[in-house]
């Protein structure tokens, strides 16, 4: 059986394309009511298709784009498996939320008092899992967001590069097979701890990188780490992060300048 394939709309302009006359015109070709249009150009994602054939889909989203929509297009066996996901979160925040409201409650009712060293000491560990995460270092608490978790990839890519350049120069080709391959180890295991950090800003748990070691599931998980939305808000493993800086986006065109000159 053939794979089929979900068109999704996520709010976002094409470039060159006048933002008010695309509103316009594709409200009036969706028949979007004028109620309902700020929520369709609101930037969450919208399905418009589901289960199309390949050539349906890629010619439905030709036509969008040429209408100045940004479409992207998913299988729906990945469009499957992010559902299963996002379910996953929502049981998690509303398990947390009960949580919380449990805690409260016994707060409330409890007349038993705690001295403020008592307390710091309650709260130090908990503090501790809530601190913004960093894209250097080996703690796995925290969250990382979209542009953090790609700044983290090209910070180590580039790093190794660099470091395997100098130490590799020269050297037999015994040492440089043993270099290499605990270069590559390390490499791995720093990489694998930012995967772990932004599936915590999913609101997945870091085991979820087992998707990595799945031949068909690799990219598309990739994919979903770099370009899917984080939590709003606090999730079960701490605060929202910083927006991230575009750094990484800088180095990344800088290089890819430097490659085709």
């Amino acid at each position: 059986m053939s794979e089929k394939y979900n068109l999704i709309f996520n709010g976002n302009i094409l470039p060159g394309f006048d933002e008010n006359e695309v509103k316009e015109k594709v409200a009036k070709i969706l028949n979007i009511p004028v109620s309902q249009r700020e929520a369709f150009f609101s930037g969450r994602s919208i399905t418009l298709k589901e289960n199309l054939s390949l050539d349906a889909a890629l010619k439905l989203k030709s036509q969008l784009e040429n209408l100045g929509l940004m479409i992207s297009m998913l299988s729906s066996t990945m469009a499957d498996m992010y559902r299963s996901l996002e379910q996953v979160q929502t049981e998690k925040a509303e398990q947390r939320r009960v949580e919380i409201e449990e805690i409260e409650a016994s707060h409330t009712n409890s007349k038993d008092t705690y001295d403020d060293e008592e307390f710091d000491e309650l709260g130090e560990e908990d503090r501790k899992e809530k601190q913004p995460a960093k894209i250097w270092g080996w703690d796995l608490h925290g969250r990382l967001g979209r542009l953090s978790y790609f700044n983290g990839q090209i910070f180590w890519f580039v790093g190794f590069v660099l470091l395997a350049f100098f130490l590799l120069a020269g050297d037999s080709y015994k040492t440089v097979m043993v270099q290499t391959s605990l270069l590559s180890l390390l490499y791995s295991l720093c990489t694998f701890r930012l995967a772990i950090l932004r599936f915590h800003d999913l609101n997945l748990s870091g085991w979820y990188c087992i998707l990595l070691f799945i031949p068909i599931l690799r990219f598309f998980t990739y994919l979903y780490l770099l370009f899917g939305p984080g939590t709003d808000r606090a999730n079960d493993y701490g605060e929202e992060p910083d927006q991230g800086s575009l750094i990484g986006l800088v180095l990344l065109v800088g290089l890819i300048a430097l490659m085709f000159r």
